[in-house]
């Protein structure tokens, strides 16, 4: 196997088949695979090929396969309570593009989406309080992501941190593989060891 191939092949294996919460408190990532089921539930009980996908990013969160079952089980019967249960949890901003950029990536997968698939994303869009800045950075990136547009999301990107909206940079790179997110990354700032003066008598 090339070298270059070998090295490809790892860091695939070490970063983009785990997902950017992977590491998140555990009821956080049970909450947000509820809330993503959810949106896989919307048109009815789920078919074998969704139950393979639920698996994917139930694992790709860490946790345990059987997990799917019951996600599929509360996410079916979800009332006001689990809902307000998966909203204490997707509070930082950080969780909320994410969420909403998985369930879009999910809802177009298929290049096509329900009008059930479209109410949930606008529901949970409003229920996250996102604000209109925040809107149009999760819709623009969207977009980027449905054409593989490396140059539109880095726009994207910049037109968010100029309205002082704190961008997840290295987190994108999950959903879209072409986003250099370390471009865009602000250089750390180094410390500068202070200097003395002798006092002049």
């Amino acid at each position: 196997m090339p070298i270059l191939e070998s090295l490809r092949q790892v860091e695939s294996e070490m970063f983009d088949d785990h997902h950017p919460l992977a590491l998140e408190p555990l009821a956080m990532r049970e909450a947000y695979a509820i809330g993503y089921t959810m949106l896989a539930c919307v048109n009815g009980y789920p078919s074998e090929i969704v139950k393979k996908q639920l698996k994917r990013e139930i694992i790709a969160l860490g946790l345990p396969s059987k997990f799917r079952k019951t996600a599929i089980e509360i996410a079916i019967n979800a009332d006001p309570d689990v809902i307000y249960q998966i909203l204490a949890m997707i509070v930082e901003p950080r969780y909320k593009y994410i969420f909403m950029l998985d369930l879009y990536e999910y809802a177009f997968q298929d290049q096509k989406v329900t009008e059930q698939e479209q109410e949930f994303l606008l529901l949970f869009e409003r229920l996250l309080q996102l604000s209109a800045e925040d809107l149009h950075f999760v819709r623009g990136f969207r977009l980027a992501m449905l054409k593989k547009d490396a140059e539109l999301a880095s726009k994207v990107v910049q037109e968010a941190v100029s309205c002082g909206l704190t961008i997840p940079f290295q987190e994108l790179h999950y959903f879209l593989k072409s986003f250099e997110y370390w471009k865009h990354e602000a250089p750390k700032e180094t410390e500068v060891a202070p200097t003395y003066r002798s006092k002049v008598r």
